[in-house]
């Protein structure tokens, strides 16, 4: 590569060694601040380069800069409470009247284990998501109702049994210790700022855990917003002048940013 009066730097070549000429040029300016551009046979031409001070390259100033920041809290949580369901296996009896078709559980199910009348196992399928037609009876899980189909309504003598895993309630508190320390910092409360969560469809501690924490990545953080304002020119940065401003916008724990 050489020179020309026309423009800067060029390369002659038509590849380099360690990359695409264009990855060089890319990485050439962003080192030195030149600007580069492509020509129609590929040639990358760099601008003629800016006279500096070599001597800010050997020892280059830092940043000297005005900033302004607010913070935005409204999302901000350090600590989740998660309803979730537990499961356990309950029995329950029904007996019929001879006209009513619907038995309610005490709870909903995530499954069922048997289902007897009079001791006798009879047929049954989960309610509007197959067809019971020929069953006995179908479940709704989700509402926790029994429905009468194919079998004959019950009677006061006949006692209709349920044996099923019941979608018990269950609560977990889970709380991010580094955003309750930073929030305390800021407000000076203790700290906790609480979002309750209801995932009843979640039926597992471990897997309540981990939408808890998951929500707290996303939520255990501080926005701040505004502006900054270069002080004093910086040889890392050609394109920006003294006294230009540019908006920022971050998340982040810490509280010194």
């Amino acid at each position: 590569w050489g020179a020309t009066d026309e423009a800067g730097l060029f390369f002659s070549s038509k590849g380099c060694r360690g990359g695409s000429r264009f990855q060089i040029g890319n990485q050439l300016a962003e080192l030195s601040g030149v600007k580069f551009s492509v020509t129609n046979n590929k040639m990358i031409l760099f601008d003629t380069p800016i006279e500096r001070d070599l001597s800010a390259v050997a020892d280059p100033p830092r940043y000297e800069v005005d900033l302004t920041l607010t913070e935005d809290c409204k999302e901000f949580i350090s600590q989740v409470i998660m309803l979730y369901s537990d499961v356990s296996e309950l029995t329950q009896d029904f007996k019929g009247n001879g006209t009513q078709k619907e038995f309610n559980l005490s709870l909903p199910a995530y499954s069922v284990t048997s289902l007897k009348v009079n001791g006798t196992a009879v047929t049954w399928g989960e309610r509007n998501k197959e067809d019971n037609s020929n069953k006995d009876f179908s479940v709704d899980l989700d509402k926790g109702v029994i429905y009468t189909s194919k079998h004959s309504t019950l009677t006061a003598s006949d006692t209709l049994s349920i044996v099923y895993m019941g979608r018990v309630p269950a609560r977990l508190t889970v709380t991010n210790g580094d955003a309750k320390t930073l929030w305390a910092n800021i407000s000076g409360t203790p700290g906790i700022v609480t979002r309750v969560e209801e995932a009843r469809d979640i039926i597992s501690r471990e897997e309540a855990q981990e939408a808890a924490e998951n929500l707290l990545t996303q939520y255990a953080r501080i926005y701040y917003e505004g502006a900054y304002s270069l002080k004093k020119h910086v040889f890392a940065l050609p394109a920006m002048n003294v006294g230009d401003k540019q908006a920022i916008t971050a998340r982040s724990r810490n509280i010194s940013l």
